[in-house]
Protein backbone atom coordinates (compact mmCIF):
# COMPACT_ATOMS: atom_id res chain seq x y z
CA UNK A 1 0.00 0.00 0.00
CA UNK A 2 2.94 2.37 0.68
CA UNK A 3 5.94 0.91 -1.15
CA UNK A 4 7.64 4.31 -0.90
CA UNK A 5 8.17 3.57 2.81
CA UNK A 6 10.15 0.38 2.12
CA UNK A 7 13.86 0.70 1.47
CA UNK A 8 15.74 -2.39 0.24
CA UNK A 9 19.50 -2.59 -0.23
CA UNK A 10 21.55 -4.46 -2.81
CA UNK A 11 21.64 -8.25 -3.21
CA UNK A 12 18.25 -8.93 -1.64
CA UNK A 13 16.61 -12.33 -2.01
CA UNK A 14 13.01 -12.87 -0.98
CA UNK A 15 11.86 -16.48 -0.88
CA UNK A 16 8.25 -17.30 -1.81
CA UNK A 17 5.49 -15.65 0.25
CA UNK A 18 7.75 -13.45 2.35
CA UNK A 19 6.17 -10.11 3.24
CA UNK A 20 7.70 -6.71 4.00
CA UNK A 21 5.24 -4.25 5.54
CA UNK A 22 5.41 -0.50 6.06
CA UNK A 23 1.78 -0.07 7.07
CA UNK A 24 -0.64 -1.60 9.54
CA UNK A 25 -4.40 -1.14 9.69
CA UNK A 26 -4.82 -2.63 13.20
CA UNK A 27 -5.32 0.85 14.66
CA UNK A 28 -7.95 1.97 12.17
CA UNK A 29 -11.10 0.88 14.03
CA UNK A 30 -9.79 2.38 17.26
CA UNK A 31 -8.39 5.68 15.99
CA UNK A 32 -9.52 6.10 12.38
CA UNK A 33 -5.83 6.18 11.44
CA UNK A 34 -3.30 3.82 9.87
CA UNK A 35 0.12 3.12 11.30
CA UNK A 36 2.80 3.87 8.69
CA UNK A 37 6.53 3.50 9.41
CA UNK A 38 9.57 3.24 7.17
CA UNK A 39 10.91 -0.30 6.94
CA UNK A 40 14.57 -0.68 5.96
CA UNK A 41 16.32 -3.81 4.71
CA UNK A 42 20.10 -3.69 4.29
CA UNK A 43 22.46 -5.24 1.75
CA UNK A 44 22.95 -8.99 1.30
CA UNK A 45 19.73 -9.96 3.06
CA UNK A 46 17.83 -13.20 2.55
CA UNK A 47 14.18 -13.48 3.69
CA UNK A 48 13.05 -17.07 4.10
CA UNK A 49 9.74 -18.41 2.80
CA UNK A 50 6.66 -17.09 4.62
CA UNK A 51 8.67 -14.65 6.73
CA UNK A 52 7.10 -11.34 7.72
CA UNK A 53 8.90 -8.06 8.43
CA UNK A 54 6.69 -5.65 10.38
CA UNK A 55 6.47 -1.88 9.86
CA UNK A 56 9.27 0.24 11.27
CA UNK A 57 11.80 -2.58 11.45
CA UNK A 58 15.38 -2.10 10.29
CA UNK A 59 17.25 -5.21 9.15
CA UNK A 60 21.01 -4.74 8.95
CA UNK A 61 23.47 -5.97 6.34
CA UNK A 62 24.42 -9.62 5.76
CA UNK A 63 21.35 -11.04 7.51
CA UNK A 64 19.53 -14.34 7.01
CA UNK A 65 15.89 -14.42 8.13
CA UNK A 66 14.60 -17.97 8.59
CA UNK A 67 11.46 -19.37 7.01
CA UNK A 68 8.29 -18.38 8.86
CA UNK A 69 10.05 -15.79 11.02
CA UNK A 70 8.10 -12.75 12.20
CA UNK A 71 10.55 -9.87 12.51
CA UNK A 72 9.13 -7.45 15.08
CA UNK A 73 12.32 -5.63 16.14
CA UNK A 74 15.46 -4.29 14.50
CA UNK A 75 18.06 -6.88 13.47
CA UNK A 76 21.80 -6.09 13.65
CA UNK A 77 24.33 -6.88 10.91
CA UNK A 78 25.76 -10.36 10.30
CA UNK A 79 23.23 -12.56 12.12
CA UNK A 80 20.72 -15.32 11.47
CA UNK A 81 17.26 -14.81 12.99
CA UNK A 82 14.29 -17.16 13.14
CA UNK A 83 11.10 -17.78 15.07
CA UNK A 84 8.00 -15.87 16.11
CA UNK A 85 9.01 -13.36 17.24
CA UNK A 86 12.34 -13.61 15.44
CA UNK A 87 15.37 -14.02 17.70
CA UNK A 88 19.07 -14.12 16.94
CA UNK A 89 20.26 -17.72 16.61
CA UNK A 90 23.90 -17.21 15.64
CA UNK A 91 26.17 -15.20 13.42
CA UNK A 92 26.11 -15.77 9.68
CA UNK A 93 29.75 -16.96 9.90
CA UNK A 94 28.79 -19.59 12.51
CA UNK A 95 25.84 -20.69 10.38
CA UNK A 96 27.96 -21.05 7.23
CA UNK A 97 30.61 -22.96 9.22
CA UNK A 98 27.95 -25.34 10.59
CA UNK A 99 26.63 -26.02 7.08
CA UNK A 100 30.16 -26.51 5.68
CA UNK A 101 30.83 -29.06 8.42
CA UNK A 102 27.62 -30.89 7.52
CA UNK A 103 28.66 -30.94 3.86
CA UNK A 104 25.37 -29.50 2.62
CA UNK A 105 26.58 -26.41 0.72
CA UNK A 106 26.64 -26.87 -3.06
CA UNK A 107 28.32 -24.37 -5.38
CA UNK A 108 25.88 -23.40 -8.14
CA UNK A 109 26.86 -23.18 -11.81
CA UNK A 110 27.92 -19.75 -13.13
CA UNK A 111 24.56 -19.45 -14.89
CA UNK A 112 22.90 -18.86 -11.49
CA UNK A 113 24.35 -15.34 -11.50
CA UNK A 114 21.38 -14.55 -13.75
CA UNK A 115 19.28 -14.35 -10.58
CA UNK A 116 21.20 -11.24 -9.49
CA UNK A 117 20.58 -9.63 -12.89
CA UNK A 118 16.83 -10.29 -12.57
CA UNK A 119 16.98 -12.85 -15.37
CA UNK A 120 15.15 -16.15 -15.34
CA UNK A 121 16.98 -19.44 -15.12
CA UNK A 122 16.25 -21.76 -18.02
CA UNK A 123 15.75 -25.52 -17.95
CA UNK A 124 19.42 -26.13 -18.85
CA UNK A 125 20.58 -23.99 -15.90
CA UNK A 126 18.34 -25.89 -13.49
CA UNK A 127 19.37 -29.30 -14.82
CA UNK A 128 23.03 -28.31 -14.48
CA UNK A 129 22.46 -27.41 -10.81
CA UNK A 130 20.50 -30.60 -10.14
CA UNK A 131 23.33 -32.60 -11.69
CA UNK A 132 25.87 -30.88 -9.41
CA UNK A 133 23.71 -31.61 -6.36
CA UNK A 134 23.24 -35.26 -7.24
CA UNK A 135 26.95 -35.66 -8.05
CA UNK A 136 27.82 -34.21 -4.63
CA UNK A 137 25.41 -36.60 -2.89
CA UNK A 138 26.65 -39.81 -4.51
Amino acid sequence: MVPQCVEIGDNFISAPYSIVLAHDASTFFHSGKYRVEKTIIGNNVFLGAHSVVLPGVKIGNNVIVGAGAVVTKDVPDDVVVAGNPAKILKTVAEYINDLENKGVLIEPPNSFEKVFRNERLNEKDILEFQSAVLKGKS
